[in-house]
């Protein structure tokens, strides 16, 4: 193919939405099979005549398709060589366009690290030669380019650096430079860095390699740079701290001896720096008003950027082409970068041994300058304001948020965990200064006093490293750690990170001052941070809210001792859920009220106390106030008043009956839409569950829910009727947005079902929806999703266990021993028949007046064989266990009536129940199970004596063993015995063991007879390891002398 016919391809793909949707096969198909395809294309991206926009389309279809044939095309391996040299030469002839360069780096990166770096060093030398030439441009296209291909992380690009780092230094100090070229010089420095700092520890050669020539020089440049105005090269500073950072988290050893210098200064570049970041962050105020000294040029500023939520928060022009590294995309302030990586910086070396005693000195100047930069910024005031639904959500999940203020909370928590004696002490004055609005002078004293005492300790340990802190340099930090301003917006902001860092480290704090203090009193503490609570208080909206969060974190960690806290704090909780606050008072509040409930109710405070009234918990008003509130919430924060409503209700079951009539069409529209998404979906089914459990409560529910449930069963058996159901079932249900399919809501539905028909025989209601049941039989027989079916299944057992009455008015047995027959065929997927089991006892008991079906038992000891998962034999092994406790010989006599397959029914059954008994769950089963073996073993029925059973345990791997029953039958029930007392011990309750194993005989239906696991239903990940091929155990038949079998296989019995 010739240039012009490769032209008129691309064009082509690149005029038509359809073709261009398949280009990627069709360049592949066109690289296979045509020998100068890659090369003609190449030829056209890099071409300078043709149009720049359509070049640059070029490039994108190329990028994914040669990246990934450039090794595994034969037809490519002669065009290579020529493919690079095109490539590079295209930056030569492109570097004055910043988007062909970017397209055809990109190409480039992809290739390299594709093939390896090996075979591209000519090409790179050349172009990192570029970084000589005195042309901005070229340089720029040069340093782009190298960034593409560095950014890439491939630890095998270091052999790119040797070449690369000579140029760096000249280029970044020529005098006419731009600063955006400095900037880039010092982003391919740090990919450059980071390609070959994997070889610090294993390869100091590399590392010398690369970088003793330059690495003086670099270092003394960025201190320097660190040590000028504040102001001034901020964008060359934000690069500088990343670099550093690499420095020393990676290079662990080479940057050694530049360590000592370093601390000093960066530590007063943090303080420094903090004026500025207060100034323009946390005030929103233009650099232009700040002086050189750092000194506001107009006060009245101070408060009136974005605070109020008056101003959006401001986006800055970002570059459409050039490499940009994607960490810096956190924020579009360049100053609140520089804090994010100066405390990244500092964490760095905080963590570092030999810097542990210059830690312990100088702590407190540490924590104090890392608490001002936690101050409430203009931008998180915006979103109190404006997306109060998505502050609270960030403010939940603060470990996962990228902030300065969750940076600066992360670094005090990891020095309280390493110097917790230390720390604390020194973090005590800072919050009780930020929540009393204290000058810095009133805590100086008490810090001299502390680093003297810190400093004493220190030098009586130090270590041999050289380090320390002279006290000239500490009073320095010290005094320069901090930011004062007169001004109540300021003392307003403090008191809000005093709160913030008080609740944060409420367990650490309560915990240091109980050991430290014998005579200490949490509800003293507790007093000062709700002093913004009082009713009538002016204190404004976001310090309540803050106040609110504070107390939630702190019921996390009050004891018992001081649990009558409970009751007035929960009052104050509820006082502030009024409709009249703000939404994010209101969401906090919420909080507040459910963590105080649950505790309240863990605490059983309410025996101790008739005063309902006094505080608040008997207030009907509460209850409209959260369903108020869960009208007004979005999907991030909608968990918030479900959480409480439920613990309210559990607090006071009185309110069950408003929360019923109250919320009823909003349970509805939201369980319709979350009830299987993860976080609302359970509250959700929780809430239910509790209406269920009073008469006026679940009567409203029922009646609130019945005419959905029916219409929705309606229209499952109307897709049965037309055969449409598998289309129904991906579709979204209700209404628009909604966060489900048919599929997942109809798992829901069922899962209500069983609980309303639980309610119903508990409380001796007439509701239920035996409507259903035609519909759920079918649901089993026709619907090819398993859970469905799983979950149908159940849900049919819960109408005979629940409603057997009503079952059998309808005359449903028939069709309910055809679905037996379904679950126990050969061919029906193992899982589905998970509660068979169950369904078969039920139905033998309620509506088959317990006369036992015979062909429905042989299907049973079938399935049994055909079955591999302990999930699936607990439950068929569990109808025999029952058989066997009620008549022992009968049964026996039946399972040595009949075969499986020229196997013995006893045999078949008995292997495989010996075999799983182990992994067994559930109270019921367990106990029905272990009376059935110990039965068995007692009766001393020679069938039973005779048995050769499996000998295999999971942790041996002698398949093929058999050992005779009896003996096999008691090493389980040691062994199960064993696993017992082990989990009974550890909740300390080893004393009641054998009173646990004294149980009624008869039938239990409940729940805790069937399996189920800790993962919410999914099976056992062992079951794998326990499946047996019985093909491979010889059948008894076989055996000429079982006596003598008998004797030699006593030495398994207790495998």
């Amino acid at each position: 193919m010739d240039g012009s016919a490769t032209e008129k391809l691309l064009l082509g793909l690149l005029k038509s939405q359809d073709l261009l949707a398949r280009g990627y096969e069709t360049l592949e198909q066109e690289l296979a099979t045509n020998a100068e395809f890659g090369e003609r294309a190449v030829e056209l991206l890099v071409n300078p005549s043709g149009e720049a926009r359509v070049r640059i389309s070029i490039g994108a279809l190329l990028r994914s398709v040669l990246r990934d044939a450039w090794t595994t095309t034969p037809t490519l391996e002669p065009q290579r060589t020529a493919i690079r040299d095109l490539l590079v030469e295209g930056l030569v002839l492109n570097y004055a366009s910043l988007p062909l360069v970017e397209s055809i780096s990109l190409i480039l990166a992809d290739l390299i690290a594709a093939e390896g770096p090996s075979t591209w060093e000519t090409p790179i030398r050349e172009l990192a030669g570029w970084l000589a030439v005195e042309d901005d441009a070229q340089n720029e296209a040069a340093l782009d380019a190298l960034c593409y291909i560095l950014a890439k992380r491939d630890t095998r690009a270091y052999v790119f650096v040797p070449h690369i780092m000579p140029h760096l230094f000249p280029l970044f100090s020529r005098a006419e430079a731009a600063p955006r070229l400095r900037e880039k010089v010092l982003v391919l420095l740090y990919l450059a860095i980071s390609s070959f700092a994997w070889a610090d520890v294993s390869d100091e050669a590399i590392v010398a390699q690369c970088f003793d020539e330059t690495y003086d020089l670099w270092m003394s440049f960025f201190l320097s740079a660190l040590q000028t105005s504040p102001k001034s090269h901020i964008g060359l500073k934000r690069y500088i701290l990343k670099i550093l950072t690499v420095i020393f988290r990676d290079l662990t050893k080479y940057s050694k001896k530049s360590l000592g210098a370093a601390v000093s200064v960066v530590w007063k570049f943090l303080n420094q720096n903090l004026p500025l970041y207060v100034w323009l962050v946390v005030y929103d105020i233009p650099i232009d008003f700040v002086d050189e000294g750092l000194r506001l040029l107009d006060e009245s500023l101070v408060g009136k950027g974005r605070l109020a939520g008056r101003v959006a928060p401001k986006k800055l022009n970002v570059e459409t082409f050039g490499f940009e590294l994607d960490e810096d995309h956190d924020s579009d302030n360049e100053i609140e970068l520089i804090a994010m990586q100066l405390i990244e910086l500092i964490a760095t070396l905080l963590g570092k041994p030999i810097l542990r005693d210059i830690v312990r000195v100088g702590v407190y100047p540490l924590v104090n300058a890392f608490c001002h930069y936690m101050l409430m910024t203009s931008g998180d005031e915006y979103h109190w304001l404006r997306e109060p639904n998505q502050f609270i959500t960030n403010d939940e999940d603060e470990s996962s948020m990228r902030s300065i203020r969750t940076a600066g909370l992360k670094v005090v928590s990891e020095l309280i965990d390493k110097y917790p004696d230390e720390t604390l002490p020194a973090l005590m004055p800072i919050i009780d200064k930020f929540l009393q609005g204290l000058d810095e002078e009133t805590t100086l004293t008490h810090a001299r006093a502390l680093t003297e005492e810190l400093a004493a300790n220190a030098s009586k340990r130090r270590s041999a490293s050289g380090f320390s802190l002279d006290q000239e340099f500490l009073t320095e930090v010290s005094r320069t750690s901090t930011f004062n301003l007169e001004s109540e917006v300021h003392l307003l902001k403090k008191r809000e990170a005093g709160l913030t860092i008080l609740g944060s480290f409420s367990e650490d704090i309560i915990v240091f001052q109980a050991r430290s203090n014998e005579n200490f009193d949490l509800t003293k503490l507790v007093e000062v941070i709700v002093k913004d609570l009082q009713v009538g208080g002016a204190a404004p909206a976001v310090l309540r809210g803050r106040a609110l969060w504070c107390i939630g974190r702190f019921s996390e960690v009050i004891s018992l001792k001081h649990k009558e806290a409970f009751l007035p704090l929960f009052a104050l909780a509820v006082n502030n859920l009024n409709g009249n606050e703000s939404l994010p008072i209101r969401l906090a509040a919420c909080k507040s009220v459910a963590n105080f409930a649950h505790k309240i109710e863990k605490f059983a405070l309410l025996s101790e106390t008739s005063a309902k009234q006094e505080y608040k918990i008997a207030r009907t008003d509460t209850v409209n106030e959260l369903f108020d509130l869960l009208e007004r919430v979005s999907i991030d924060t909608l968990h918030l008043p479900l959480e409480a409503i439920l613990h309210v209700g559990r607090l006071n079951r009185d309110h069950l009956g408003q929360i019923a009539q109250v919320g009823g069409q909003a349970f509805i529209r939201l369980y319709e839409r979350y009830a299987t998404e993860p976080v609302v979906g359970p509250g959700l089914k929780d809430i239910i569950k509790l209406l269920c459990e009073t008469q006026e409560s679940f009567s409203l529910t029922y009646q609130k829910f019945a005419g959905f449930l029916r219409s929705f069963f309606a229209q499952i058996g109307a897709a049965i009727d037309s055969q449409s159901l598998s289309k129904l079932l991906t579709r979204p249900i209700g209404q628009e947005g909604s966060q489900q399919t048919y599929l997942e809501f109809l798992l829901g539905v069922l899962d209500m079902i069983s609980m309303f028909l639980k309610a119903s025989s508990e409380l001796q209601s007439q509701d239920n929806l035996t409507e259903a049941i035609p519909i759920i039989q079918r649901l089993i027989l026709s619907c090819d999703d398993t859970m469905i079916q799983v979950r149908a299944t159940l849900c049919l057992k819960n109408f005979i266990l629940y409603k057997p009455h009503e079952v059998s008015r309808l005359k449903l047995s028939g069709e309910i021993m055809k679905i037996i027959t379904y679950l126990l065929q050969p061919l029906t997927n193992e899982t589905v028949a998970l509660y068979a089991g169950n369904l078969i006892m039920l139905t033998t008991a309620f509506l088959l007046g317990n006369n036992n079906d015979i062909s429905l038992l042989k299907a049973v000891v079938s399935k049994v064989y055909k079955s591999k998962m302990p999930s699936i034999i607990q439950g068929l092994a569990l109808v025999f266990a029952r058989l066997i406790n009620v008549n022992a010989k009968e049964t026996l006599n039946f399972l040595t009536s009949f075969s499986v397959e020229n196997r013995i029914a006893l045999k078949v059954l008995i292997d495989k129940w010996l075999l799983h008994q182990p992994l067994f769950r559930g109270k019921y089963t367990k106990n029905a199970t272990f009376l059935a073996l110990t039965r068995l073993f007692l009766l001393k029925d020679k069938r039973v004596e005779t048995l050769l059973v499996i000998g295999y345990n999971p942790s041996h791997s002698n398949v093929g063993s058999e050992v005779c029953a009896p003996f096999k039958i008691l090493s389980i029930l040691i062994r199960c015995l064993d696993n017992e007392l082990s989990r009974f011990s550890k909740d300390h309750r080893g004393d009641d063991i054998i009173n646990k194993y004294v149980q009624d005989n008869e039938f239990v239906g409940e729940d805790e007879g069937e399996y189920e696991d800790e993962e919410g239903g999914q099976l056992f990940d062992e079951e794998e390891k326990l499946q047996v091929d019985l093909n491979v155990i010889k059948d008894e038949d076989d055996v000429d002398d079982i006596e003598k079998r008998f004797n030699v296989s006593l030495h398994f019995a207790f495998i």
